[in-house]
């Protein structure tokens, strides 16, 4: 069965466990969860602290990526894993959970990207004071995605330079360029 690998980054505990409990009820066979929490001996949610990964990293306001790559990684690791979504403590469910899952899975390799435009104070703050800036064209999302199995694969696989959005501010809403020609 393909499923949908839900990937919690938060500080500790998610701020509305019962929405996520009912979005979930009945759809084990769909889902695996994964956490990475900031503070991982603070998480008490039951479900949330049973699905920590492994490996946890220091992460800061605007200095996640990293935190991204392991998530992914972990999620990857589940080949039944086909879509991966990436949610904060403060988000909920929206739409009806079928519903969300039988449109993400009409098309395996497609994935679901909000960019933005990127601002002067993007260029010069965030893009411009990083050395070997040049090499890479950038793009600017918003830092809640899904992905396919077929990116999150590409992007994995580009770890090296990964690491030049590790050390950028919020480069959360950057690192997708790696992406870029942007198909499907």
């Amino acid at each position: 069965m393909t499923k949908i690998a839900f990937l919690f980054l938060t500080i500790d505990n998610i701020n509305h466990p019962s929405f996520w409990e009912e979005y979930f009820k009945n759809n084990d066979d769909k889902i695996n969860i994964y956490c990475h929490p900031k503070n991982p001996e603070n998480v008490t949610i039951p479900w949330l602290k049973k699905n920590i990964i492994s490996k946890i990293v220091e992460t800061g306001w605007g200095y996640i990526t990293s935190a991204y790559f392991n998530l992914l990684a972990a999620a990857l690791n589940d080949k039944d894993n086909t879509k991966f979504i990436t949610i904060s403590e403060s988000c909920i469910p929206l739409i009806p959970f079928d519903k969300l899952y039988n449109d993400i899975m009409k098309d395996p390799k497609k994935s679901y990207i909000k960019f933005t435009k990127i601002k002067k104070y993007d260029i010069g703050a965030r893009i411009k004071n990083q050395k070997g800036y040049e090499k890479y064209k950038f793009y600017k999302h918003w830092a809640r995605f899904c992905l396919s199995r077929h990116h999150t694969k590409i992007l994995l696989n580009k770890k090296e330079d990964f690491k030049f959005f590790n050390k950028m501010h919020v480069g959360d809403e950057f690192f997708l360029s790696l992406l870029y020609p942007f198909n499907n």
